[in-house]
């Protein structure tokens, strides 16, 4: 069976002839990664090989091919590296543990540098966890054992969720998400989402809802309710996708909150009424109106578009029409502070730590 080979270094650097070399493998079930190093540590190559005795001669001639091989350190002896370790004594070469599994442990999050937590977002069920575990690491991890790990982490997202806010931020972005999640089958839903900027210009997610997708602006009513009972009295501005009632809901909580709606899902929603190849130009003709000076000359240049796509496509002049009292205050500020307050996409880009971190 031909070798799979993936070489890491740039080409092929032999070491001297008579200078010993040293082995190392990671071991999976089906393909080997090994790594060939001088004495002093210098990465000479890597190749990965089948799990084959063929692939175990190739490896042992690829290795030998850099100059004395008498010691090899190797994953896994009593698993998946069993064979090959076997293969490596066979041919007088010393064999050494390098890794030794390692179970979880009570409480314990993290195995080897495998985050459990990360492999259940992923939509993995904890009895597809553990066969992983069990597959690449050679470790027994019960399902009940990552049923204790998620259930601690969860706990500590509700008292995330619930923690106090501060009193005023100066900026707030309002979006959904689809993601899929896992209930009993994997399935899109909303995912809602708050982030703030802070008054000390770090980024801050203020919380995180799961929904059916029936939400709308009821919805996020009781979001901003939820926040102002946690201690946000004021926001001056919040950035919305431009749902309807959406600045009802906001005024009802914060009277004075400065409503500012999402230049790039105003575009998007102009395009789905324009045929195909009129998408470019549209768009090209709309960048002015957004990319005015002030809301004045945003105001000649969205007549300016009107008169030539008005007749054409008048839904795409109401929707304008409509928001334009949530598209201009973004008008008011600098160019680049526009740049940070004119869309959610921000919240589109987000990892969504729990905490807060700098913008």
């Amino acid at each position: 069976m031909p070798s799979i080979t993936q070489s890491t270094a740039p080409c092929h650097v032999p070491a001297d002839a008579a200078g010993e070399v040293l082995l190392g493998v990671d071991t999976h079930k089906d393909v080997h990664t090994a790594a060939i190093v001088t004495v002093l540590g210098t990465e000479l190559d890597s190749r990965s090989f089948p799990t084959t005795a063929e692939g175990y001669r190739q490896l042992v001639a690829w290795a030998r091919s850099f100059g004395v091989l008498r010691r090899a350190g190797v994953e896994c002896t009593g698993s998946y590296g069993a064979a090959l370790a076997r293969h490596l004594r066979a041919e007088g070469i010393e064999v050494t543990e390098v890794i030794e599994p390692q179970l979880v442990k009570k409480r314990q999050r993290r195995l080897t540098g495998v985050d459990v937590l990360s492999l259940s977002a992923k939509g993995l069920t904890h009895e597809e966890i553990s066969a992983h575990l069990a597959e690449v690491y050679g470790a027994e991890v019960s399902k009940q054992t990552i049923t204790t790990i998620t259930d601690t982490v969860m706990e500590g997202m509700a008292e995330w969720q619930a923690r106090p806010l501060d009193r005023v931020y100066p900026v707030v972005f309002v979006d959904a998400i689809n993601v899929k999640i896992r209930d009993g089958k994997v399935a899109n839903r909303p995912i809602y989402v708050a982030m703030a900027v802070t008054v000390e210009g770090t980024r801050d997610i203020l919380g995180i809802w799961a929904g059916d997708g029936g939400e709308g602006a009821k919805h996020w009513l009781q979001v901003f309710t939820e926040l102002k009972n946690r201690g946000v009295e004021d926001v001056l501005m919040l950035v919305c996708d431009g749902l309807k009632r959406l600045p009802d809901a906001v005024e009802t909580v914060w009277p004075r909150t400065v409503v500012q709606t999402c230049i790039v899902h105003l575009m998007r929603n102009s395009i789905r009424y324009c045929a195909r190849q009129n998408w470019d130009k549209v768009a090209k003709d709309l960048k002015p109106v957004y990319t005015a000076p002030s809301e004045a000359a945003a105001t000649e240049r969205f007549l300016e578009f009107s008169e030539k796509w008005g007749a054409k496509y008048p839904a795409v002049i109401k929707l304008w029409s409509d928001a334009w009292a949530e598209m201009v205050p973004f008008l008011s500020f600098d160019v680049e502070i526009r740049k940070v307050i004119c869309s959610t996409n921000a919240i589109e880009q987000r990892p969504y730590p729990q905490g807060r971190e700098g913008s």
